[in-house]
């Protein structure tokens, strides 16, 4: 590998903290795997099965990115948040694998497109919706703020309430010719069901009753998120369930029912009154 590209994808990795463990398998694919200077996102097949490839690729690319924050003047330290999603689904897809693997590539690419940041808890997608919502002023087509939940994020409602003023003042800055109806998030998270599960003090609650819930539709997504990325509703059985509400949504699976994933809203009139901390 050249020189240049070498030190670079080196220096991301360091940059972004990965976990010591990964060290050993990272160098060695550093050393046996080429990586052009002249390499483009753009250009990059999401579909590579290879994960080693990709994760040294998207290091790489992390780079151009960095160039492009610098020149609209967005600060450093979202750039690293945003990218630290490189970090969480190389941890996620590796513990699948067995092995050094960054996966979710189509995920990914809205960071390196720049359409998706993560401001504080949360991160934020500024794009079109398919949904009619006519309680708020939306209809299909029209621009929202989409709301987006990184594992590990804090869900404590003064962190959540921060992190959507600080969207509105950073797409307000960055993107002002874009004007957009209301905040949206699509999560299990917003799960009637779950409502008699949570104990009083639930951040997860607190987060659900932020939102106008606008529809609920039958999907079990949430066991992976719960369960680990790779469980689905033929091998829920085997895994643990290390809290009383996963206990609950693996009883409700196990048993044929379906869990929820709904639509929440939130004018943006209501986010603007939030204070910042």
């Amino acid at each position: 590998m050249q020189n240049k590209s070498r030190r670079i994808i080196e220096g991301w990795y360091k940059t972004l903290g990965f976990p010591e463990r990964f060290d050993n398998e990272f160098y060695s694919a550093l050393d046996s795997c080429e990586v052009d200077d002249g390499a483009k996102f753009e250009d990059y097949d999401l579909g590579c099965r290879d994960g080693k490839r990709n994760l040294l690729f998207f290091l790489y690319f992390a780079e151009a990115l960095s160039e492009k924050y610098r020149e609209i003047g967005i600060s450093k330290k979202i750039l690293l948040d945003t990218l630290y999603d490189l970090v969480i689904w190389t941890e996620k897809y590796s513990e699948i694998k067995g092995e050094l693997y960054l996966g979710e590539l189509d995920w990914l690419r809205h960071s390196f497109e720049m359409k998706l940041f993560r401001l504080g808890s949360l991160q934020f997608c500024l794009a079109p919706t398919s949904n009619s919502i006519p309680t708020h002023g939306v209809s299909p087509g029209d621009y929202v703020l989409h709301i987006h939940i990184p594992t590990g994020a804090s869900l404590r409602p003064d962190d959540c309430r921060r992190s959507m003023r600080l969207a509105i003042d950073f797409f307000a800055e960055y993107f002002p010719g874009t004007e957009y109806k209301c905040f949206i998030c699509d999560s299990w998270m917003l799960d009637s069901l779950l409502t008699d599960y949570l104990k009083d003090g639930s951040n997860i609650k607190a987060f659900r009753e932020m939102f106008d819930i606008i529809r609920e539709t039958p999907d079990n997504s949430a066991i992976k998120f719960i369960f680990g990325w790779d469980t689905t509703e033929e091998n829920l059985k085997d895994r643990a369930a290390s809290s009383s509400l996963a206990e609950m949504i693996k009883k409700r699976v196990l048993s044929g029912e379906k869990m929820n994933e709904a639509l929440g809203a939130i004018r943006t009139e209501d986010v603007r009154k939030y204070n910042i901390i």
